[in-house]
């Protein structure tokens, strides 16, 4: 049976970090400011929209793939590729659930010491969970290094504002 998946990036798609930026545009960088704002950053209310939409509605949505003659399809998830390290892993889902966002099925998160730009760790995710297990019908993403990557190997994805930040 073939397996769908929509991919969301959480900052800037789902959580607005702007009022953190000062911490990374200063020399020197104060990182760990940066992410211990994180639990007051304030949701993107389009993107948290479509977002538990598309958790909710995940089997009407696999029932209009099936009739579109996609043999064997099922029920798409919903899954995060964010490039937050993962030990801000429990605070990114508390921040979910005081948001009332419900869970995706999968946060994959950057290992904490890696500090690849952000397009690399993405298609390295991309590479270790999806490719040739499961198809993506699109990726929600704000940064333009990571929307062109992921373009230039056929991934559709929706521009959902920019950033640079890598």
């Amino acid at each position: 049976m073939r397996s769908y998946v929509f991919l969301f990036d959480l900052d800037m798609v789902l959580a607005d970090w702007s009022h953190r930026r000062h911490f990374i545009d200063q020399e020197p960088e104060d990182r760990e400011s940066f992410y211990a704002a994180m639990p007051n950053d304030p949701v993107i209310p389009a993107g948290c929209v479509l977002f538990n939409f598309l958790v909710t509605q995940a089997q009407v949505i696999g029932h209009a793939i099936t009739i579109g003659k996609v043999d064997g399809a099922e029920i798409p998830f919903i899954d995060c590729l964010t490039c937050r390290p993962e030990r801000t892993r429990e605070v990114t889902m508390r921040w979910f659930e005081a948001n009332g966002l419900l869970a995706p099925r999968h946060m994959h998160m950057r290992e904490d010491l890696d500090t690849r730009p952000h397009h690399i760790i993405k298609l390295d995710m991309y590479r270790k969970h999806y490719d040739g297990k499961e198809e993506v019908l699109v990726l929600f993403e704000d940064n333009v290094d990571t929307i062109k990557a992921f373009r230039d190997i056929g991934i559709t994805v929706y521009q959902v504002c920019e950033s640079n930040l890598n």
